[in-house]
């Protein structure tokens, strides 16, 4: 009797796994329908979304990006979920990743301000705008702005300034989130897409003892600067003067600018800070060392070089190389560079004492400002129908280091209430751009041809319409005299034309 009880147990029990198994079939199944393919190469941990390298990060992109294009041809594909009222998510492939993924994303976190606010009557143009405006890059961040991709951890809550933690350490990441001013840590890096730009110049005081002060574009007020000397010394001040107690012959000095206010928004050091960077190597005033002054003319491409020395050391006679293949024996020459990259100039000097024969090298950027930019952001509002009905568009194109070229468009279609609010409203949509950009190479974009971006797109009965366009692993930039634009069309009717805005320091 035992054994027919412990049999049919044995049997009871094997029904419950087959079960389980059968079940667990069923929800993978179902997670597939909903979600679309599985995503290769992504995974969840603690919140944050994490790519294996850069190339799983570009292929579930382009994955998430077909998917959409599908959904985008399908007048009757269903929306997302209800997100507030009758609001509802306006990517249900988005959503349907990140549900899959188990992400709280900053895609979501802002439509669903935009839901809030509009059910509280506020006007689009009062719309809080998500400051990732790429709604895939969005989906990939979480809530903070952040996701990892290799080693790396991408801090980004706006894409004008973000950091890039290098070794993927969360410690460090906390920190950065509390505020911590990122020169305290040699593992982060600061990237900006802000048309301006952070740079020092130093004077030599005394062989060890160097004048700093801050050269770059003006600062808004409340602006703060935080200097590391890379000898275990920092400083707030703005021009400090700073002595070297370190045995090395160089350091590498750093200067991080927290932007006090931008757009009128004052801002603080911690989540949402504007902030710029800046590293140059320092070189000790060794006797005898040729160290070369570069000095900008404000002519394009034209700089000007002179040699200094510590002691009283007299020259009788100078050799110049200026890295593109000219040459020059003058003591103070000028020399005018067609590109714009980086070049190693080099000096070649005669002491007429025992210094005997020297030289110096000093790698020299040359920006001739024809191409300037590679951020540009707006975003506008257009009436039409007697006023009832307005379009918000915006168009934008920025740089993720180790990523790409982002460039997007968008329009989002609002119809008027009976009570005197707004709703987004369904409309045959379109986006017609035209121009170009220019890639970033070691010769520079003033000397490369330019990279068309020109591209139409329709959709039919949508709410919204979006084109994005991507540079994977590149940098493009925009040129002062020659920006690209966006007609936006409602119901076969411009509503507007846009050039991008260019802002050049």
């Amino acid at each position: 009797m035992k054994t027919i009880f412990y049999q049919l147990g044995d049997k009871i029990r094997a029904l419950h796994v087959w079960t389980f198994l059968l079940l667990m079939l069923f929800s993978l199944s179902a997670n597939a329908q909903r979600g679309g393919k599985g995503y290769k190469g992504v995974s969840n941990r603690n919140g944050m979304l994490v790519f294996t390298d850069s190339l799983a990060f570009q292929s579930v992109y382009q994955q998430l990006e077909a998917e959409i294009a599908a959904q985008d041809r399908n007048p009757n594909a269903k929306s997302g979920p209800v997100l507030v009222g009758e609001c509802t998510d306006d990517n249900a492939v988005l959503a349907n990743f990140e549900a899959q993924m188990g992400i709280a994303s900053l895609r979501t976190k802002y439509l669903r301000q935009e839901c809030e606010d509009l059910s509280r009557g506020l006007a689009p143009e009062q719309l809080t705008e998500n400051p990732v405006p790429d709604e895939i890059l969005s989906a990939f961040l979480n809530e903070k702005g952040e996701m990892q991709v290799g080693t790396k951890i991408y801090y980004m809550p706006t894409v004008e300034s973000y950091f890039v933690v290098m070794d993927g350490d969360l410690r460090t990441l906390s920190a950065l989130e509390r505020g911590v001013n990122p020169g305290n840590f040699s593992n982060v890096e600061v990237h900006s897409n802000l048309p301006v730009q952070a740079d020092f110049e130093y004077t030599y005081l005394s062989e060890n003892t160097v004048q700093f002060s801050y050269s770059g574009t003006p600062l808004p007020r409340g602006s703060t600067f935080f200097w590391n000397f890379g000898d275990g010394t920092v400083s707030t001040e703005a021009n400090p003067t700073h002595t070297f107690q370190g045995s090395a012959d160089q350091y590498y000095v750093r200067l991080v600018v927290t932007l006090g206010s931008q757009g009128g928004v004052q801002r603080d050091g911690g989540i949402g800070a504007l902030l710029l960077e800046i590293g140059k190597w320092i070189w000790y005033q060794v006797p005898c060392t040729p160290f070369i002054v570069k000095n900008e003319t404000g002519n394009p491409g034209e700089l000007c070089f002179n040699v200094v020395t510590w002691g009283n050391h007299p020259i009788t006679s100078y050799s110049w190389s200026f890295g593109d293949g000219a040459t020059s024996t003058d003591a103070n020459p000028c020399h005018t560079y067609t590109c714009d990259k980086w070049y190693n100039v080099k000096v070649t000097v005669v002491f007429a004492d025992s210094c005997g024969t020297r030289s110096f090298i000093r790698p020299v950027n040359v920006n001739s400002f024809n191409c300037c930019t590679n951020y540009a952001s707006i975003t506008g509002f257009k009436y039409y129908q007697g006023g009832q009905r307005r379009i918000k568009h915006s168009q934008g194109q920025y740089y993720i280091i180790g990523l790409g070229t982002f460039i997007t468009s968008k329009m989002t279609n609002y119809k008027k209430k009976n009570n005197g609010g707004w709703k987004k409203a369904k409309a045959n949509l379109a986006l017609n751009r035209s121009g170009r950009v220019y890639l970033k190479s070691p010769e520079g974009c003033k000397c490369e041809e330019p990279y068309d971006i020109s591209d139409y797109e329709a959709v039919t009965n949508k709410k919204k319409i979006k084109m994005n366009k991507k540079i994977w692993f590149k940098q493009a930039k925009i040129a002062q005299d020659d920006p690209w634009q966006v007609a936006f069309i409602v119901n076969g009717a411009t509503i507007h034309t846009q050039v991008t805005p260019v802002t050049c320091d």
